[in-house]
């Protein structure tokens, strides 16, 4: 018999009076910050970008129809070692504009999401895509920065003081890791 906003322990065992957990004001409250959150996440989500890595990898393989269809009379030892092929390896990830430098943006993502890339492609907005080039990153705290040129006016991401927040403050987390 629990209905929402009602607890049942806050029931009195003489009483069919149910006390709500939230009040009118309580709700009103959790309104706006609700409200709060989605205009912080309409402003900042210009400033979040997809990136599309590729990489090549390069790779030993034995030729498997060499290897069990050869001539019985084929003993020649160079046949049967392994090439070298080469195959294209593509990641993806999201980042945050964070800074900007004349024509230069400054992008925040992951290392997992940059290392070791050939290629760096950002879209902004699924209609802007630029060639990124990583300035720098540390795989322990896996952070990475890439770089961007463009003449195009892009939005830079307003961050909040890491040093003002404790445990159990609300914070916003904004991504773009499949483009959508």
């Amino acid at each position: 018999e629990s209905n929402l906003g009602i607890s049942k322990s806050d029931r009195s065992d003489n009483s069919n009076v149910t006390k709500p957990v939230f009040t009118n004001l309580d709700m009103q409250k959790i309104s706006d910050l609700q409200s709060q959150l989605h205009s912080i996440s309409k402003n900042e989500t210009p400033s979040v970008v997809f990136i599309g890595t590729e990489k090549i990898i390069k790779q030993k393989m034995l030729d498997p129809f060499e290897y069990f269809f050869r001539s019985p009379n084929n003993n020649d030892q160079k046949n049967n070692a392994p090439e070298e092929k080469e195959f294209k390896q593509e990641g993806l990830g999201s980042g945050v504009i964070y800074k900007k430098d004349g024509s230069d943006y400054f992008i925040i993502t992951n290392n997992h999401v940059t290392e070791g890339a050939d290629k760096i492609k950002i879209t902004i907005d699924q209609k802007k895509f630029y060639d990124g080039k990583i300035l720098g990153s540390d795989p322990r705290v896996d952070i990475s920065v890439v770089k961007i040129n463009t003449k195009d006016e892009l939005q830079v991401a307003k961050f909040g003081d890491s040093d003002t927040i404790t445990v159990g403050d609300f914070v916003i987390a904004i991504g773009n890791p499949f483009g959508l």
